[in-house]
């Protein structure tokens, strides 16, 4: 089991940088201060956060067109998944991807 967790926004969310810590009270407060130590403030650290908000927006939020109401859903990551897992099938079943690239 893990005790603490690294998110990076710029990995997963095509952000400018940034990463979120999350772990107990303790842990967290002792990476506060090493924040601060580090430079860290919000001042600093706001186009940080408005790139990885933008980045969730864009990556887990949809608009529902389908009945015209324009209406904001968010896509989970199972449904994701479930995506990708259709993608790599067609990739799979396709004759010429199938001689440069192998799906495990």
């Amino acid at each position: 089991p893990f005790d603490s967790i690294y998110i990076s926004f710029y990995k997963g969310l095509d952000s400018i940088a940034g990463a979120m810590l999350l772990g107990n009270k303790d842990f967290c407060d002792e990476a506060r201060i090493w924040l601060r130590r580090f430079g860290g403030n919000l001042c600093t650290l706001l186009p940080y956060a408005v790139s990885s908000w933008d980045g969730y927006r864009k990556h887990t939020l949809v608009d529902d067109d389908d009945d015209m109401t324009s209406t904001t859903k968010i896509v989970s990551f199972q449904e994701k998944q479930r995506k990708l897992t259709r993608i790599v099938q067609q990739l799979s079943s396709d004759a010429v991807v199938k001689k440069y690239i192998a799906f495990d």
